[in-house]
């Protein structure tokens, strides 16, 4: 909301008085205190598969996670805390225990750097939520692989191979608004992928 939104809010139901619990609740929603540690020590450069459970109690909006690495200590400190915003998967709530997976790329600041999860949600005054995880579970993929997100409200693909082998790549991914172009090693899709076989290192 914007802070005129927010004053003509408080004069209608405050009498003009400043309420910061509005402010705050409405920030809250994206802080940093709303997250869990789920790993320690994990690798630089690696990717990471996580795959857990929710449910929703009582909810007026959805949820969302997204993956985060920092110290254990700086887990509630953003200047120290890197992000990673392309792993951030929705939960929609369609009732009961539910699966979700995401991936994530690790890019490590510290030597001891742990694997969090960060809960956001579309917070106002008027709603709220309440969401259970459970059977969280964090699996490091090894090499060789090559890992293909088409950033298509799909699940990306891992392909896998030995040594020499031909990498498949999957089927070209389809989106309402844009045409495939090819796969990219940067999300700015200036770099073309252009290996076609695995080597033992390959990631």
């Amino acid at each position: 909301n914007t802070q005129a939104e927010l004053d003509a809010h408080n004069k209608s139901e405050h009498g003009g008085k400043a309420k910061t619990e509005i402010v705050l609740f409405k920030t809250r929603s994206t802080d940093q205190d709303h997250c869990f540690p789920i790993a320690k020590n994990v690798s630089d450069k690696s990717l990471y598969k996580i795959t857990f459970k929710y449910k929703y109690l009582k909810a007026d909006t959805t949820g969302a996670v997204t993956a985060a690495t920092c110290l254990p200590k700086s887990i509630w400190d953003p200047d120290n805390t890197t992000k990673y915003d392309l792993s951030k998967t929705k939960l929609p709530n369609k009732g009961g225990w539910q699966t979700a997976t995401m991936y994530v790329n690790t890019d490590i600041k510290g030597k001891g750097d742990t694997l969090a999860l960060f809960i956001t949600f579309g917070a106002s005054e008027k709603t709220k939520i309440d969401l259970l995880f459970d059977n969280v579970i964090v699996e490091k993929i090894e090499a060789p692989y090559v890992f293909f997100d088409g950033r298509n409200g799909k699940d990306p693909i891992i392909v896998k191979g030995k040594a020499g082998e031909k990498i498949k790549k999957p089927a070209n991914p389809t989106r309402f608004d844009g045409n495939f172009k090819g796969w990219f090693l940067d999300t700015e899709c200036t770099k073309p992928f252009k290996t076609t076989t695995f080597a033992a290192d390959t990631a």
